[in-house]
């Protein structure tokens, strides 16, 4: 029962759980402080995830703040620095 559960969460548009935990980790920015090589105090990146309301979204950590963001909000808003995603 509890695997059926995890494959229905992020079905609405939201993220999977393969997708979700692929991005731990990787490190990001906001789109408006995005450039070749932007300060460390601007960059942040995944902490976890969270699943709330059916859906799966990410912990994004930055120097002053913490982020819980949807799908849609983090494509919107957020940029990732890592080649490897």
């Amino acid at each position: 029962m509890r695997a059926q559960m995890i494959d229905l969460i992020g079905g609405w548009g939201g993220y999977t759980l393969e997708e979700a935990t692929a991005l731990v980790h990787a490190e990001v920015v906001h789109k408006k402080d995005n450039s070749k090589n932007p300060p460390l105090e601007k960059r942040g990146f995944v902490a976890g995830l969270i699943s709330l309301n059916d859906e799966i979204e990410l912990l994004v950590k930055f120097e002053e703040k913490l982020l819980q963001l949807s799908k849609a909000d983090f494509e919107a808003d957020i940029v990732i620095l890592s080649d490897d995603f």
